[in-house]
């Protein structure tokens, strides 16, 4: 499971607490460029990882959260992969 960040709510919290994108990135255990990219909703966050910031930040995950990118079921994937070979040709 992947979780894109509100980042509206991510910012406000993030400068409530007066953490820099620096600060809050070593306490993550991650790099500057990567929160950055998560913030703006080009990366996304393990579900482990955004807990972890949920909880750094002192907010509930309901309102951090923008929105969540479940696996798909590996007999799901075949199935669509074999959809577009077969539309393919």
């Amino acid at each position: 499971m992947k979780v894109i960040i509100n980042k509206d709510v991510f910012t406000g919290a993030r400068t409530a607490k007066h953490l820099t994108l620096e600060k809050l990135a070593k306490k993550l255990g991650v790099t500057h460029s990567f929160l950055s990219m998560a913030a703006n909703g080009k990366a996304t966050l393990s579900f482990e990882m955004f807990m972890q910031l949920a909880k750094i930040l002192e907010i509930p995950g309901k309102i951090l959260v923008k929105e969540i990118q479940l696996p798909k079921d590996s007999e799901e994937e075949q199935e669509e992969q074999k959809d577009h070979t077969a539309n393919a040709g």
